[in-house]
């Protein structure tokens, strides 16, 4: 045997109970001993030989998970062709055909089975056609998907921490799993990363609600769990679909994808649209049936013959009465009645709105990949698309997320470049320095594995040949120290060599501390020594004491104190944040170990050791202030200025300093300190009433020092006032907001994988720019919609009308069956392809959302074209059917009459094709049109193929070769759609709309058709979609503002800057120490010339 564990016990030990899970690792000799029959090390993990063995593959299987199986080709292709209608038109087509073939009428033997057999070979395109577009989009689903499970991973190989792509996990790594990871494996717990403690979220895999403790009595860790407090160190041992969450996975990928809400509305729309269509289909059916009834009784039917002489140019055409023969080949023209009535039905229904909502989403989405945006919730593009407000986040999404100390405080003395171009004590640069590497988990690397280590102490310039993984902060401090010419791996072995204990920043406390074994330099000091880095403002609060530069601990005074929150101010306001450093010393563990384990945490409760470890991180000895430059992205004011022109409020959401939020706010455009606008703390924000929260939320544009509780809020008020909310998180505590919003948005870079997990689309570059073009691709998919829309009832309205017109006048059936079903192909699949793939352009930013609650996308606009170009069509189809025989060369119901009808017809909707690319009154319908490249490809098959059927259609399709003369005029005829365009461009849509109001069943029909009682309040007919609170227009509602009452909101929270002795820098826990330096700046505001803290709990 390769190994001397087999998979079957591995996936013995993952799966029993945790009470057994202890004796299970102790039977099979222990965690050493396992990890040695894997032929791994639990320190080192595996080496680079071991990762890439194929004998360690075959045995063990890799990490990946098998995708859902595809839907093939036959399966849609049998779902099309089950359609009911089209099922009905099937069963009369076969009868028309056995009935042709066996009974033909007299003197056509040769060519009645022609109809029945060309409307089953219609049927078989079209369902070809329609399964082939849906086949090819579920290939874009499923690529976009895989795209999704994609995900670096910190594992141990070669005793040093790299990151692998999930996929490349083997059973014998040793991960490194940190706050908010999901285990991508089922292993064994070796021990924590440094934390006091690690516990898992279970619920996705036994259901249990609380986090449960990790610990060598309860050591299996399942793959699919998070991590919910502390961090850990994992034996990776069941891997892929051997792994329990493996063995969940094919039940998860076999659930049914629910319909998005546009996709449900527009069934509905669908459904009631069909009803009319079954009514009409029943009508021609019915007066068709009474004629041919008619016919029978009177015992003769009228035949029309032409006939073609040399020399002439029209036609001879003679009208006869023959008498019936009652055979059974009369049934044959009852039969054709009922596959016209069929026809008309299957025209009728509106089978393409969701095939056009699916292919629009599923170009939208690989489009949106290529854009940074990764959408993980098909609702999603939709929802963008009407988005009201935007809750972001700073750093990373707002600014590059590439932070760089550029000056500071240290030794009592300030700096304003790196290096430092003084000389700097060395026992306080060996302090501050060890306290920056060992008190992170960041690693900075170069794209040569090497660190550019400057032991000259020169500047580098701009660290681009560096790659970051962790916290940006922490990354920016060990840079810092390389600038100093030191390498922070070593620092930080040798630190943790002496690791004692850690306590993990908390965005409540704003710091984070770790206690080593002091060198023996340090020992006159004390045995133990803890670092503690965090907020600035709280750390100086808690420091008595500095260094200065002559390495001597200098007791600080009240000037002291002001000089240092003056230089915390200082930086904050240039939008730097302010990190603190600082250490102390213990003579005994017992002062800084946490108490004993009861029996009660023994079984899974949580240990409070908070007060304690408050009292621990006082007394501090000072070592340096830094501040840390995050550049805004270049690209973040002219997205933000594109979000003012399409109606979303953007809206900085921060636990920074005041300070530093107001500047980088304004620097982005989001904040104007000039005008009314209103920038809060978050516990004021919590002070507040939900009413005084919604009379300011017109002017408020940042939430600074705020916690995940009051991002929660914020956004829960916007929706209480009918406002769609996007909301951007990275962090664990960032999943309530985002679940709470309309559309959650996780950065990719930066974000946890239970932020991601929480969100609808994921940021992959984690730039707000990105966030703009996600709204812009969402408004397009609805602008697409539209089209399409507007496109197919417009055909509905005139194919339906003819029919019924023609049967009710005794003109017989106008469009033949084959005619009607080549109509429907266009309207259907072929007008989805093109109109539902338009590209968006920057005029989909140049007004107002949509809206939230629009019950289907029928503007006024778009009921005034669909109106106005279906009664001009059928007015054009109508003269030719009962008029144009008097003045065009063929005889009245000839083939070559209703050929011509057809021909104008299509043509009529190829031209409206092109009108229907604007749906808000555009004047230039040929606008973008280039840029449609598929578009434009369509309408070329179109044309191309309406041609073909014309020319050599013939008895199969029912037509008759056309001359040039009747081409001509039928392109011309057809082009008036676009006349008829522009002229009812300027008409009022109100107008009509108005007019339409009157009756009562319009409305009623839209409310059904949206799935809700909904009137003109839900969007009905608005065609801008404003939201309102109030009644009124949020931008509208902060114009009426009383100056009064910002005047008196400024002064409340400038009071309360100002020394109301509690405390402003208090943020509810959140597991990235990104948050903390974040926070670090926050409280700087609030001690202007007090010369002590005002931020005091």
């Amino acid at each position: 045997m390769v190994f001397s564990i087999s998979q079957e016990e591995l996936q013995k030990l993952a799966s029993v109970p945790h009470e057994k899970q202890k004796n299970g690792i102790k039977a099979l000799g222990g965690l050493k001993k396992i990890a040695k029959a894997l032929r791994t090390n639990v320190k080192k993990g595996l080496t680079t030989v071991e990762a890439t063995s194929q004998e360690r593959l075959s045995v063990f299987g890799s990490n990946e998970l098998p995708e859902p199986p595809p839907v093939s080709y036959p399966s849609l292709l049998w779902e099309a062709l089950t359609d009911d209608t089209l099922v009905i038109l099937i069963i009369a087509a076969v009868v028309s055909l056995v009935l042709g073939i066996a009974l033909p009428p007299p003197g056509e033997e040769s060519t009645s089975w022609i109809e029945g057999a060309t409307i089953l070979l219609s049927v078989v395109i079209i369902s070809n056609v329609a399964s082939f577009v849906n086949y090819k989009q579920e290939q874009s689903f499923r690529a976009l998907n895989k795209t999704k499970e994609g995900k670096m991973v910190l594992v141990r190989r070669d005793g040093n921490e790299v990151s692998v792509w999930i996929d490349a996990i083997r059973v014998g790594d040793v991960i490194i799993c940190k706050l908010g990871d999901k285990i991508p494996a089922d292993g064994i717990f070796i021990a924590t990363n440094g934390a006091d403690e690690c516990r898992l979220d279970v619920s996705a895999m036994t259901g249990e609600n609380l986090p449960v403790k990790i610990d060598k009595n309860r050591p299996i860790m399942l793959s699919g769990t998070i991590v919910a407090t502390g961090d850990a160190q994992v034996l990776a041992i069941c891997t892929g679909v051997n792994s329990q969450w493996g063995k969940m996975w094919n039940d998860l990928t076999q659930a049914e994808v629910p319909d998005t809400p546009l996709q449900e509305k527009l069934s509905n729309l669908a459904q009631l649209i069909g009803y009319f269509g079954l009514s009409s289909g029943l009508l021609v059916f019915v007066v068709l049936s009474i004629f041919w009834i008619v016919e029978q009784i009177s015992g003769t039917y009228t035949v029309n013959s032409c006939l073609q002489l040399p020399n002439f140019s029209e036609a001879i055409c003679i009208q006869t009465e023959r008498p019936i023969e009652q055979t059974y080949s009369n049934l044959a023209g009852l039969v054709d009645y009922f596959i016209i009535a069929v026809t008309v039905v299957v025209v009728a229904v509106p089978e393409g709105l969701p095939l056009a909502v699916t292919i629009s989403l599923g170009f939208s989405m690989s489009k949106m990949q290529k854009d940074n945006c990764l959408v993980r919730r098909l609702a999603a593009c939709e929802t963008m698309g009407g988005a009201t407000n935007i809750c972001s986040d700073k750093t990373g999404t707002l600014t590059e997320n590439r932070m760089t100390v550029t000056e500071g405080w240290v030794a009592n003395k300030r700096f304003d470049r790196v290096p430092l171009d003084w000389e700097l004590n060395e026992q306080v640069k060996r302090l501050v320095l060890e306290g920056i590497c060992t008190n992170s988990d960041a690693v900075v690397t170069s794209e040569s594995g090497s660190l550019p280590i400057n032991k000259s102490g020169k500047p580098r310039g701009a660290n681009k040949n560096l790659t970051f993984n962790g916290n940006a902060t922490e990354c920016a401090l060990l840079v810092f120290t390389m600038e100093q010419g030191e390498d922070y791996t070593e620092l930080r072995a040798a630190g943790r060599s002496r690791q004692k204990r850690k306590i993990p920043f908390t965005s409540q406390r704003k710091r984070m501390s770790v206690v080593l074994e002091a060198e023996d330099v340090d020992r006159q000091s004390g045995k133990f020594i803890m670092h503690t880095k965090g907020a600035s403002e709280v750390i100086v609060e808690r420091c008595t004491h500095y260094y200065n530069n002559d390495g001597d601990v200098v007791e600080i005074d009240d000037g002291t104190r002001e000089q240092l929150n003056s230089n915390i101010l200082g930086m904050a306001r240039n939008g730097l944040r302010t990190i603190g450093i600082a250490i102390r010393y213990f003579d005994d563990d017992s002062e800084f170990l946490p108490p004993p384990i009861s029996a009660a945490i023994a079984d899974g409760a949580a240990v409070d050791t908070s007060s304690r470890d408050s009292e621990l991180e006082k007394g501090l000895i000072l070592l340096a202030l830094t501040g840390i430059n995050d550049p805004i992205r270049k690209e973040v004011p002219d997205a933000v200025e594109k979000c003012k022109m399409a109606g979303v409020v953007v809206r900085m959401v921060t636990g920074d300093n005041i300070e530093t939020a107001k500047h980088i706010a304004g620097q982005c455009g989001i904040f104007d300190s000039s005008s009314r606008q209103v920038a809060l703390e978050g516990p004021v924000f919590a002070e507040k009433s939900d009413q005084e929260i919604i009379s300011l939320l017109p002017r408020l544009t940042v939430l600074a020092r705020s916690r995940p509780d009051d991002k929660s809020r914020l956004v829960k008020l916007l929706r209480t006032q009918n406002q769609v909310v996007g909301v951007t998180g990275d962090g664990t505590n960032d999943a309530p907001a985002m679940k709470a919003s309309n559309v959650g948005l996780s950065m990719g870079i930066a974000g946890t994988d239970v932020a991601i997990a929480a969100s609808d689309i994921v940021i992959l570059d984690d730039n707000f720019a990105s966030i703009v073009s996600a709204i812009r691709w969402g408004r397009c998919i609805y602008d697409n919609i539209k089209k399409f829309l507007q496109f197919q009832l417009t055909v509905n309205v005139a194919a339906v009308t003819i029919a019924l017109v023609g049967a009710l006048a005794d003109k017989g059936t106008p469009l033949t069956a084959v005619q009607l079903l080549w109509i429907n192909m266009i309207m259907d699949t072929l007008a989805a392809l093109a109109l539902a793939t338009e590209p968006p352009t920057d005029a989909l930013l140049q007004r107002k959302p949509y809206g939230l609650d629009s019950p289907v996308p029928i503007t006024s606009i778009m009921f005034k074209n669909i109106i106005l170009q279906g009664i001009w069509q059928t007015i054009v189809v109508l003269v030719i059917l009962f008029i144009s025989p008097s003045f065009l060369p063929f005889a009245d119901m000839s083939r070559d009459h209703y050929t011509f009808l057809f021909n104008t017809f299509v043509w009529l909707q190829i031209w409206n094709l092109i009108n229907s690319r604007k749906v808000n009154d555009e004047w230039n319908v040929f606008s973008g049109i280039l840029d449609s490249k598929l578009f434009l490809m369509i309408l070329g098959v179109i044309v191309v193929m309406q041609i073909g059927l014309v020319e050599l259609g013939g008895e199969a399709v029912k037509v008759q070769r056309q001359t040039l003369l009747e081409w001509a005029l039928a392109i011309a005829i057809g082009a008036t759609s676009l006349l008829v365009g522009a002229v009812i461009r300027p008409i009022p849509s109100e107008a009509i709309w108005a007019e339409m109001e009157k009756w009562g069943w319009v409305q009623s029909i839209l409310r059904k058709a949206s799935g809700g009682e909904g009137d003109e309040e839900n969007g009905i007919g608005d065609d801008d979609g404003e939201l309102v609170i109030g009644g009124k227009m949020l931008s509208e509602a902060a114009e009426e503002e009383d100056s009064d009452e910002e005047e008196e909101e400024s002064d409340e929270d400038v009071g309360r800057r100002k020394g109301k002795g509690k405390m402003l820098s208090e943020a509810a826990e959140e597991e990235d120490s990104d948050e903390e330096e974040e926070e670090s700046d926050e409280d700087v505001g609030r001690r202007k010339g007090k010369g002590k803290m005002l931020s005091e709990a």
